[in-house]
């Protein structure tokens, strides 16, 4: 059980850390 719930946890930062460096190339792009 254990386990899982640090997998769903590690997508989700996967995710948002995704996110994150799309955001940082766009800004760095548009300046």
């Amino acid at each position: 059980m254990q386990a899982k719930k640090d997998a769903v946890m590690w997508r989700m930062l996967k995710k948002i850390y995704r996110i994150f460096v799309c955001l940082r190339r766009d800004i760095s792009l548009n300046n």
